[in-house]
C-alpha cells in the first residue's frame, strides 16, 4: 500500500521506534556466522540534500551486490540483526522503483537513508555534532553488519549524515569508499531553495549555524558550498570518488562500473549485479530560469570566490 511520510503506518512505526531499544536483547536469539572473507566493503554515499544522493542510492544498490537499509530495518533500529535478517528475507528480490519524494521511498522494502538508525548507532544526526559521537556504539554495529551482510556483497548506505562524520566511519570501516555525490551548483541551491521556507532544510553545518544571512538565498548558498567544502576537506585520494549526478542520470550502469573499479583499485572487491535501469531526467535549471535562479548564480560565483582551495572544484559546477 502507497504510503508516505504522514501516512497512518509511517506514523504507527515510529511510535514502535519510541519503544524499540525495550527490545534490544532480541537480536541475541538471531542466528548469525562469520565472514569467510576479509574486511566487509562499505560504499557509502556523501552529498549535499537535493543533489541526487537518493538516486545514487537507489543506482547503486540495483547495481552492486550488497545489502542496505531499508524501511523494515530502519524500524527495526535497535534491533540491527533482526533488521538486517528481515530485510534479506522479505526484500531480497524486490526491485528499486527509482522513486522518492524528499528523500523518502515508499514501502516496507523501500531504500531508507536512515536517521533513526544512524543517529542512535553513530550518533550523528543532521546536525554537525562531534561531541554526540558514539564510535563504540558505531563499532558494536560493525560486529553486526560483518556477520549480517553476506560474503561477496557489500553494505551500502546513503545517509546525508554521513558527511559530518566521515573520519569517524573510516575509523571503524576499514573497507569503506566514499562516493561523493555532485550536481551542478545551480539546480542544487534552486531545489533546496524551494524546500527551505524559513528555516535550514536537511544538514546543517556547525560554521553556519550562528552565522547571520542577508536572505534565505545567501544561507541557502553558503549551506552548498559549506557542505561540499566539508566533503572535499575530508576525502582522501584513495577511497573517496566523485560521481556527477547529470551522468547518472545519463548512463547508471557507467556509474557503477566506475564505482566497481574505482574500489577493485583500492583493494576493495564489489560484486556486479545484472539489472535494468529506466531513463532519469537530470532536471536542470539555468541562470535566466527566473528571479530566483538569477541571484542564486550571482551568490554562488561569489561564494565559490571565497573558496580558493577548491576553486577548479566549484568551477566546474558553476551555472
Amino acid at each position: 500500500m502507497p504510503y508516505n511520510r504522514t501516512s497512518w503506518i509511517v506514523k504507527a512505526g515510529r511510535l514502535y521506534q519510541e519503544v524499540s531499544p525495550l527490545f534490544s536483547c532480541v537480536d541475541r536469539l538471531v542466528p548469525h556466522t562469520s565472514r569467510s572473507e576479509g574486511v566487509m566493503p562499505f560504499v557509502c554515499i556523501v552529498a549535499p540534500p537535493r543533489s541526487g544522493s537518493t538516486l545514487t542510492y537507489q543506482v547503486l544498490t540495483s547495481g552492486i551486490e550488497n545489502l542496505h537499509l531499508t524501511n523494515l530495518w530502519n524500524l527495526l533500529y535497535a534491533t540491527p540483526a533482526l533488521g538486517a535478517l528481515a530485510t534479506r528475507r522479505l526484500c531480497r528480490d524486490v526491485p528499486s522503483t527509482f522513486r522518492s519524494a524528499n528523500g523518502f521511498v515508499p514501502g516496507l522494502c523501500g531504500e531508507a537513508e536512515g536517521m533513526r538508525f544512524w543517529t542512535h548507532w553513530a550518533g550523528q544526526g543532521l546536525r554537525e555534532q562531534p561531541d554526540a559521537w558514539r564510535p563504540e556504539s558505531l563499532r558494536e554495529l560493525s560486529r553486526v553488519l560483518d556477520h549480517a551482510v553476506p560474503a561477496g556483497s557489500a553494505f551500502i548506505s546513503g545517509y546525508l549524515g554521513h558527511l559530518f562524520c566521515m573520519e569517524l566511519l573510516r575509523s571503524v570501516y576499514p573497507g569503506i569508499i566514499f562516493v561523493h555525490v555532485k550536481r551542478d551548483l545551480l539546480s542544487n541551491a534552486y531545489s533546496m531553495l524551494q524546500r527551505s521556507g524559513n528555516g535550514w532544510f536537511s544538514l546543517v553545518p556547525g560554521a553556519l549555524e550562528r552565522r547571520e544571512f542577508g536572505s534565505v538565498h545567501e544561507r541557502v548558498v553558503a549551506q552548498v558550498m559549506e557542505l561540499h567544502r566539508m566533503i572535499l576537506s575530508h576525502s582522501r585520494e584513495e577511497d573517496t570518488l566523485q560521481v556527477e549526478y547529470g551522468r547518472l542520470c545519463e548512463d547508471p550502469e557507467a556509474i557503477v562500473d566506475t564505482v566497481v573499479r574505482f574500489a577493485a583499485e583500492k583493494g576493495v572487491v564489489l560484486q556486479r549485479r545484472d539489472s535494468a535501469f529506466p531513463s532519469f531526467n537530470a532536471q536542470q535549471v539555468v541562470r535566466e530560469h527566473d528571479d530566483d535562479t538569477r541571484l542564486l548564480a550571482t551568490l554562488l560565483e561569489h561564494e565559490g570566490g571565497e573558496m580558493p582551495e577548491y576553486a577548479s572544484f566549484f568551477r566546474g559546477l558553476m551555472p
